[in-house]
């Protein structure tokens, strides 16, 4: 792995602002396999070096994998405005920059839905799950009010999907012109919707 500057591996510890671990390592309380570092801006290989801050070894993370349940109310943004974020239940150790960078949603769940959600800064695994280039599976669990059949009708269309007859559930549209039918909607795997045909019959 390739040297980080020792100030940056300190901010993306969460030990502070860039002036926060200067300090630290101007008093002489940073050391890198049990010598004192006072060069801010030396370079760390952190995947040989034991660096230790007051004498605490650090585990020096570059990637963050958090997999969470989401609450029904809660929106998946950073910036939640009037609504909790889902970021909010993250601990306050754990939500903060990393070497490999911010956290960030892998997709989207809508604030009325509940379940699996995955929150990494892991840029190449979020790529992975999310673009339909990999196929990655994502099923929901979805409780409803009344029978399939009996709505269906309303629901339900045909899409055309490589020459197959594919059938797709309008979700926002039973939400916008049907009322509370939906009771629950839960996240088994993953962000997205995909539903079976079997689902259907």
């Amino acid at each position: 792995m390739c040297a980080e500057r020792l100030d940056r591996i300190l901010c993306n510890s969460g030990f502070g602002s860039r002036k926060d671990v200067r300090k630290l390592i101007k008093s002489n309380l940073v050391t890198v396999n049990d010598s004192i570092i006072k060069d801010f801006d030396a370079h760390i290989d952190i995947s040989t070096s034991c660096i230790k801050v007051e004498g605490i070894e650090l585990n020096v993370k570059t990637h963050k994998y958090i997999m969470l349940n989401k609450p029904h109310d809660y929106v998946c943004s950073a910036k939640a405005g009037q609504k909790q974020s889902v970021f909010e239940l993250i601990k306050e150790d754990a939500n903060h920059k990393y070497l490999g960078g911010e956290l960030s949603l892998v997709g989207r769940l809508d604030i009325d839905t509940e379940g699996l959600i995955f929150i990494t800064t892991d840029g190449v695994l979020n790529h992975k799950l999310t673009s339909p280039k990999y196929k990655v599976p994502k099923t929901y669990l979805v409780y409803l009010r009344d029978s399939v059949e009996k709505i269906r009708r309303q629901i339900v269309f045909p899409v055309n999907v490589n020459g197959k007859m594919k059938t797709f559930i309008r979700f926002r549209h039973i939400f916008r012109k049907m009322g509370r039918i939906i009771q629950k909607i839960q996240t088994l795997y993953a962000i997205l919707l995909c539903m079976k045909e079997s689902f259907m019959k």
